[in-house]
């Protein structure tokens, strides 16, 4: 913006009236007055009233005898102190807005669902408790295990790299798909994927918290499962941790990572104890390559299936076991699901994929179930944006919820 320019007024000239009884004067000559008029008209110093009084011409008659002579040019009163303009503010420093709070999640996923964090969020597992739910993600946001709360601003890292086990390599962003579940000591228990230290391989550890929140703690010096303990069960590594609870048991349910290798991949369930730490009983595989569909082979596993990410449930007397398949980074990733009238198999599998790429959600995988207070029941996943359907695309995983319903004919997702 420009400032305009300020100038003060010069005094004006005066003239003292001449005695009554002197002589009149000869009138001064036309043009020098006027010039010295104009001259001050120019220079920006006469008032308006006596600027039009100066523009009148002159009539050159001559002043009545005896009169007193006046000067044409009237007194020019005592300019004004000059007034300047206050200095302008200069301008503020542009401040970047703070992030919004996450809205509430009964506003971004109400009874039909939709997507929860419009950002990066894979490999969500939901823990539901009273009027509060949680959501713990694959790391991301330089965060091991970030955990979204709904009534709360940001995210916060539930298993910092000081907290991992001494097992498990920090600082490699390999701590993948984690769970969580209520022991019978009254913690909390997270299982998580990382990187085995002594093997390179996946292993499948555990950390413990009073609070669902975090932060949570691996005091263990050797993981859960691994390669070196697990046998066929951790076969090419052990990875995407779930939880299955009935009759007041806590299960593992997890994939033997094979396709990392080029191996066979399987689904396995197995007993916990009560604190959580340790395995017990006898593991048992619930799902592999016999009866593979078709849609769930990617193209860097075939002829072989490549199914993963487990999440079991029971409605009545059937148990459903969903799991994601293909190639997680690309539109043909999907979900479905087998069933069985046991919990140890063996499991059918439905005609599939029952979920994939629709709408604005492209390769949906990761899912997980969990029950709100109210007694509803609802599926967490994530999907790509089908125009970025993929990290090398510029794509996130969003977080997405949406109720689920089971009945005869099977299960079904509404939203």
């Amino acid at each position: 913006m420009k400032r305009l320019a300020t100038r003060s007024s010069s005094p004006g000239e005066r003239k003292d009236l001449a005695a009554p009884d002197a002589p009149v004067a000869a009138p001064a000559p036309r043009g020098r007055r006027f010039t010295r008029a104009r001259l001050a008209i120019a220079a920006g110093t006469l008032p308006l009233a006596v600027l039009a009084a100066c523009a009148a011409p002159e009539t050159g008659v001559a002043p009545t005898e005896g009169a007193p002579v006046v000067s044409a040019e009237p007194a020019l009163p005592e300019p004004a102190a000059p007034v300047l303009p206050a200095p302008e503010p200069a301008p503020a420093e542009p401040v970047a807005p703070a992030p919004p709070a996450p809205p509430a999640f009964e506003v971004l996923a109400d009874r039909h669902g939709g997507t929860v964090l419009d950002q990066n969020f894979p490999d969500p597992f939901v823990f539901s408790k009273g009027d509060t739910w949680l959501a713990y993600g694959t790391n991301t946001h330089g965060m091991n295990v970030p955990v979204f709360d709904p009534s709360a601003a940001g995210l916060v890292d539930a298993l910092p790299d000081a907290n991992l086990g001494a097992w498990a390599r920090p600082g490699v962003s390999r701590i993948w798909a984690p769970a969580v579940a209520r022991t019978a000591d009254g913690q909390y228990a997270l299982f998580y994927s990382a990187e085995e230290k002594s093997t390179g391989l996946m292993a499948i550890g555990v950390a413990k918290a009073d609070d669902p929140r975090g932060p949570f703690v691996d005091a263990g010096a050797a993981p859960l499962l691994s390669v070196q303990t697990g046998g066929a069960t951790a076969a090419g590594g052990a990875i995407d941790a779930a939880t299955f609870t009935e009759d007041g048991a806590v299960h593992l349910v997890w994939k033997n990572d094979g396709n990392s290798g080029g191996g066979a991949t399987n689904i396995w369930i197995q007993r916990l104890s009560p604190d959580g730490r340790a395995l017990e009983g006898e593991p048992t595989a619930l799902l592999g390559e016999a009866g593979h569909q078709a849609w769930e082979v990617a193209s860097y596993t075939a002829p072989r299936p490549l199914i993963e990410g487990p999440t079991l449930t029971k409605q009545g007397d059937t148990y459903y076991l969903f799991y994601s398949a293909n190639d997680w980074h690309s539109p043909h990733y999907g979900i479905n699901y087998a069933t069985s009238s046991n919990l140890h198999g063996p499991f059918t599998r439905a005609p599939g994929p029952w979920l994939q790429s629709h709408g604005d959600r492209a390769g949906p995988g990761g899912q997980e179930i969990f029950t709100t207070e109210d007694g509803r029941t609802w599926m967490a996943f994530h999907a790509w944006h089908p125009d970025e359907p993929g990290y090398d695309q510029g794509g996130a995983r969003r977080l997405v919820v949406a109720p689920l319903e089971f009945s005869a004919e099977g299960p079904k997702l509404g939203g």
